[in-house]
């Protein structure tokens, strides 16, 4: 079982703990579809937890788990949009993957899509 929370954020990151799955077993499930392996292979990717920190191939997994509607991969890749960690910045993306997070009723994502749009951004 992957545990995670999405109130266990770091810099705009769920930090995933991952106590009865090894990284193989989390990459296989990931590789097989699962959108829950998905975001926590992607968190440990731009944590660095447990594999070596790459952004990159952290959002490749997000985008994958989000396209799924799995609402922390969605905030994930907003805060990677908004922020242009592992992918160009780009705020209307930012707007877009927290809003879908937000339908989903993230308060995180509701935060931070009333945020930007109250400043202007990715409008």
């Amino acid at each position: 079982m992957i545990a995670s929370s999405s109130h266990a954020r770091d810099d705009g990151a769920l930090k995933a703990e991952n106590k009865d799955m090894s990284v193989v077993e989390i990459r296989k499930a990931a590789e097989q579809g699962s959108a829950e392996a998905q975001t926590a292979l992607g968190t440990m990717y731009m944590l660095g937890d447990t594999v070596d920190k790459d952004e990159r191939k952290a959002v490749e997994w997000f985008i994958k788990a989000a396209m799924q509607g799995e609402i922390v991969a969605q905030f994930a890749l907003g805060r990677a949009y908004e922020n242009g960690r592992g992918i160009a910045k780009d705020e209307q993306q930012a707007v877009d993957w927290y809003r879908e997070a937000a339908e989903q009723g993230d308060v995180d994502a509701q935060f931070n899509l009333a945020t930007m749009l109250d400043e202007g951004r990715g409008v």
